[in-house]
């Protein structure tokens, strides 16, 4: 596994955590707001379009009571309408009922269910879904066996539709040969487009292809420039793993200071395993002074956010 595909599923959680961001993202979508300014919804209104049999106002019904928006939040009722919405053939009614289904939400957890409903939107050429559907093959939900053809099969069709998470684990695929030859230049290009559309991950990857030389000329600086940018948006992993690799002499010539200096900047935006690492330079002085009272601090905080280190570990 190399870091590209280690970062996105370690840092990212990626599996358990994409669906959500979809889900939520995509309900924004539905009322054409955003999540801190969104218009107010007339229920009264929408009822009146639902009891017509308006699959498209089931289909918002169901978002509002999932989300509270204008009635309580109500998981059982959003379900309620989602079925009916995708009984009338709503792909993206079928996809948020799959989803319900995938994490338990207002209903029963059903993952085999899941996937049959991700399929049929798939089909109809909802993208989220067939990025979910990709997933599935790429990990077995629900029983359905692996198969990495498929997965990167869903991942273009979706990736094609604009999706950016599709798009960065299209070039993941690329770049690691998962059902499809390994073509670092295509990995570039899709990296490069979900990077375009604000996705840190991206730029994370993006900037290890720079320091491999990977469809690109080998360029540490440039790597530095997409892990900053990537950084400066609240991810911070790819200046960590930078300054590991400054720190082992991995792509770039050891320089254990400028790792202390970029493991410093990571741990302060509040990454767990930076503030680790930069606590056990301390503690042994490495790239830095000795300072048992400041490796104590950087080791605690990191500890107080969660981070598990190794048995045993050191620089």
């Amino acid at each position: 596994m190399k870091r590209e595909e280690k970062h996105v599923v370690k840092n990212k959680n990626f599996l358990a955590v994409l669906g959500r961001i979809f889900l939520f993202g995509f309900l924004v979508v539905l009322f054409a707001g955003s999540a801190s300014a969104a218009p107010q919804v007339d229920i009264k209104e929408l009822t009146a379009k639902v009891e017509a049999g308006d699959g498209e106002a089931q289909l918002k019904l169901g978002a509002c009571y999932y989300q509270g928006r204008g009635i309580p939040k109500d998981y059982e009722k959003a379900v309620y309408w989602w079925k009916k919405s995708a009984e009338g053939g709503v792909p993206a009614a079928q996809y948020f009922l799959g989803a319900c289904y995938a994490r338990g939400n207002g209903i029963e957890k059903d993952e085999k269910k899941a996937v049959e409903l991700y399929q049929r939107a798939a089909e109809a050429g909802f993208a989220l879904a067939q990025f979910d559907l990709a997933m599935a093959y790429k990990s077995g939900l629900g029983g359905i066996p692996k198969c990495p053809e498929k997965a990167f099969y869903w991942t273009e069709r979706s990736a094609s539709q604009g999706c950016a998470r599709a798009e960065l684990y299209l070039g993941v695929c690329y770049t690691e040969g998962r059902g499809t030859p390994v073509d670092y230049a295509a990995a570039m290009k899709w990296y490069r487009k979900a990077a375009d559309q604000g996705d840190t991950d991206a730029q994370i990857c993006i900037g290890y292809q720079y320091l491999r030389g990977n469809g690109v000329d080998k360029d540490a600086e440039k790597a530095e420039e997409y892990f900053l940018s990537a950084a400066k948006n609240g991810n911070s992993a790819g200046i960590n793993e930078f300054a590991e690799c400054y720190l082992n002499g991995e792509f770039v010539k050891q320089d254990r200071v400028h790792a202390v200096e970029l493991f410093r900047q990571a741990a302060e935006n509040g990454f767990p395993e930076a503030q680790y690492r930069l606590g056990i330079c301390y503690a042994l002085g490495v790239g830095i002074k000795k300072d048992t009272v400041a490796a104590q601090k950087w080791l605690d905080l990191a500890t107080a956010n969660g981070f598990v280190p190794p048995d045993s570990d050191s620089p």
